[in-house]
């Protein structure tokens, strides 16, 4: 027989139990209070949290809270956008506390990079500049840096090239400053010019896009980037600052503790939007209002919709087949694939009393949505600071990337272009019907008469292009602190490449049965060597910040290989020995400019601030009786929510003005007659000749561009939400210009300073931080220009 416990016992077990509940509930308290400003104004939506815990509130519109703590001592967090975090003590016993925030001094006196790696106030900067968190590239997650500026910046235009990933993207800040020069701004990574040349180019009869710089460059290196985008900004870039710069900053390790590993792996796939809803889908291939009745009705016609209406009804296509007259509106899904992207980074960073360093490693592999087109990229990125001595810095930086690209695609609708077929071909005619590619004599299918209209599976899988390039660039930094107020720094650097091409047209093309072959390299680099030195120092209620330094500036560019060499000997065995005609080509350019420039920065009261800068620069691109040209800049900034009393929601505001002026160089060798040698000779003696067809201009000079500017920037509500405004006008002269002469001259044209344009526009960043708690956070930016 069971047996049960007593009642009694029951009893007790339930008062024992309910003892023990009552002593766990009595473990929590509760704490009042109110968040305060430093002016005793209540703050609302201030976020209260207990430290250690998870567990938070938020103020009221009158700055109380009420919160359920532990019971003991405990300390609370208490923190508001634009205030600094602080952090309460609560004792055992206290029921009520009081907790008072002061205005962050970090976001008032933020520090900034402007040009030549100069740090400063932002509040002391006159002109117009944006930081963009690396962050924000990273989540967007393109190939190409310049795409993922879209969007993020008032006033700076991105435009993209229907090329792919692995083409160019085209930046410009404050529209076109040349109707025939550079209109890029200048880039800088880590205080190292870095070149962003397109690498290939196209006209009214196509060409390829080999893509430019921003492709070699990790988002997952970059710390931040700064971009100044007025010419006060840049202005300090001497002849290569007129079109704004955009500084690039990579990770340094300097924010680690000990060592920090970071892995990073990203996989995205994408597919190309058919955006042909608006092309006609009544009428399909044919002429005259009639569909083709046999194969040579429909090889007169492969892109003409002139035909009868879809109906269903039998025709016939190029390949002599008869098929159902309908519309064919799936040729884009039939032929582009689906694009696949694996983007893997891993970084190693630490920091010590004598060392911060970040190494970090990635790997890209890409498949496009071109069939048999892909990139793969592999790069390190070094950053490193070596504290020598107490007073000794030497930071090195190094990038190397190998990249390997496969059958880019070519603009234009001219031949070689793999996407003309899946956008012009007849409204009936199904793309599925090229996929042989070749005939039974090893020649292109062609999908009509006209030779110039190319199979696109003849395309994508016989033509060949290939791109290889090898970059490097790097650069090591002495910085020797005299004293806290002076201190000399220099820097030498180069950033170069070699840039392998192949570019195969092959046997049996329908416009060039032939075929030919392009191979060529490309080799460039640039070497900077430049000091700085630096003086920050004050003198009771002014501040003085200048600087000095100079720069030796030489790039040098050769280009060598054959180009069009045709035809192969033995067909499709694609190699340069198998061409009979040959045409070599080599070209080669050197340009140094040398360079001096100082700064000076003087402030009132941390609220009014002038600043003046020139740099003059020597070319060695002009006559050397006229090669001098300097570039000034002075710009002001006045603090105004300093200087006076303002409403509280009014956190801060700032009046700004500058006035530059700035250039985007000249080429080499405009003001040089060249000369060559012809293909024959008379008496057995070589005869020479002039080599060019341009007349050269002694007297050139660059371009001048000058920028007035004058702006606004205020934050209300604790920063909580602001603005800033731009207004500018931005006037170019003296711009070089190519112009036609008459050939009876001997030449057919000539190069002269004639072009004149002006920009006038007006910027507004709008930024606001709609919700802000301890557990989320919603920030908000809207951008007009």
């Amino acid at each position: 027989m069971r047996k049960y416990p007593p009642p009694q016992f029951l009893l007790l077990l339930f008062v024992f139990l309910f003892s023990i509940t009552a002593q766990v509930f009595a473990q929590t308290r509760t704490i009042t209070g109110v968040v305060k400003d430093s002016e005793n104004k209540p703050l609302a939506s201030a976020t209260v949290t207990v430290r250690g815990k998870t567990i938070s509130t938020v103020t009221s519109n009158d700055g109380s809270f009420s919160l359920s703590v532990p019971t003991g001592a405990i300390e609370l967090e208490v923190s508001f956008v634009g205030y600094t975090t602080a952090v309460v003590p609560v004792s055992a016993t206290q029921t009520s506390v009081t907790a008072t925030l002061t205005v962050s001094t970090e976001s008032l006196n933020e520090v900034v990079v402007t040009a030549l790696g100069i740090k400063k106030q932002k509040r002391s900067i006159g002109y117009s500049t944006t930081d963009v968190d690396g962050s924000k590239l990273v989540n967007s997650r393109v190939t190409n840096l310049g795409d993922g500026l879209t969007g993020l910046v008032a006033g700076v235009n991105v435009a993209g090239v229907a090329t792919g990933p692995s083409g160019s993207s085209r930046v410009t800040i404050r529209g076109n400053s040349s109707l025939g020069g550079n209109n890029q701004p200048l880039y800088v990574v880590d205080g190292i010019p870095y070149d962003n040349s397109n690498q290939g180019s196209a006209g009214q009869w196509g060409g390829a896009d080999f893509g430019d710089g921003l492709s070699n460059i990790n988002p997952d290196d970059i710390e931040n980037i700064q971009v100044l985008k007025g010419v006060a900004a840049s202005a300090l870039y001497g002849y290569r600052g007129g079109n704004g710069a955009i500084l690039i900053t990579t990770k340094s390790g300097s924010r680690s503790r000990g060592v920090d590993v970071t892995v990073n792996n990203n996989f995205t796939t994408n597919k190309v939007i058919d955006l042909r809803d608006n092309y006609q889908w009544v009428y399909g291939q044919g002429l005259q209002g009639l569909k083709p009745g046999n194969q040579a009705a429909a090889l007169d016609a492969p892109y003409d919709g002139w035909g009868a209406k879809m109906d269903g009804s039998s025709a016939v296509n190029f390949l002599g087949d008869t098929y159902s007259y309908l519309p064919a509106k799936d040729n884009f899904k039939n032929f582009f694939e689906t694009g696949l992207s694996n983007q893997a980074s891993v970084s190693v960073s630490g920091s010590s009393d004598k060392v911060n360093y970040r190494l970090g490693i990635s790997d890209l592999h890409m498949k496009t949505v071109i069939p048999n087109s892909n990139m793969q990229q592999q790069g390190i990125n070094l950053n490193t600071t070596y504290h020598v001595t107490r007073k000794l810095d030497a930071t090195a930086t190094v990038n190397y990337i190998i990249e390997n690209v496969k059958n880019r695609a070519s603009f234009s609708d001219a031949p070689g272009n793999v996407i003309a077929g899946p956008l012009y071909l007849a409204p009936s005619f199904d793309i599925r019907w090229l996929k042989p590619r070749v005939k039974d004599d090893g020649s292109e299918l062609l999908p009509g008469s006209d030779i110039y209209f190319n199979n696109p599976y003849f395309v994508a899988y016989n033509f060949q292009n290939k791109t290889n390039r090898n970059r490097l660039t790097s650069g090591l930094t002495l910085k020797y602190d005299f004293t806290d107020w002076l201190s000399l720094q220099g820097q030498v650097s180069r950033d170069g490449y070699t840039y392998d091409v192949r570019n195969i047209t092959p046997t049996g093309t329908g416009y060039n049965a032939g075929g030919n072959i392009t191979q060529y390299t490309t080799n460039y680099h640039e070497t900077n060597a430049n000091w700085m030195l630096n003086f920050n120092k004050k003198f009771g209620e002014f501040s003085v910040h200048a600087n000095a330094g100079g720069n030796i500036q030489d790039d040098i560019w050769s280009q060598s290989g054959v180009f069009g060499a045709a035809p192969f000997n033995v067909p499709y065995f694609y190699d340069v020995s198998n061409v009979t005609n040959r045409p070599f080509s080599y070209s080669y350019s050197h340009m140094r400019v040398n360079s001096v420039y100082g700064s000076a920065d003087v402030g009132y009261k941390n609220y009014l601030f002038l600043t003046a800068t020139a740099r003059n620069d020597w070319y060695s691109t002009l006559n050397p009786k006229t090669n001098s040209y300097l570039y000034p800049s002075v710009s002001a900034s006045f603090v105004f929510t300093d200087a006076f009393k303002l409403p509280d929601f009014v956190t801060f505001g700032k009046l700004r003005a500058s006035y530059a002026i700035s250039s985007n160089g000249t080429d080499p060798y405009r003001n040089l007659l060249t000369y060559g040698l012809q293909g024959f000779s008379i008496g057995g003696q070589p005869i020479g000749a002039i080599n060019q067809s341009d007349i050269p201009n002694a007297f050139l000079k660059p371009v001048k561009i000058q920028e007035q500017e004058f702006g606004l920037t205020m934050d209300f509500l604790s920063s909580r939400v602001g603005f800033d405004l731009a207004v500018y006008n931005k006037r170019t002269s003296d711009d070089i210009l190519g112009v036609t002469i008459s050939p009876t001259s001997g030449y057919n044209g000539n190069v002269v300073n004639i072009g004149k344009l002006k920009n006038v526009g007006v910027e507004l960043l709008l930024h606001g931080t709609p919700i802000s708690t301890a557990d989320f956070s919603w920030q908000s930016t809207l951008n007009l220009a």
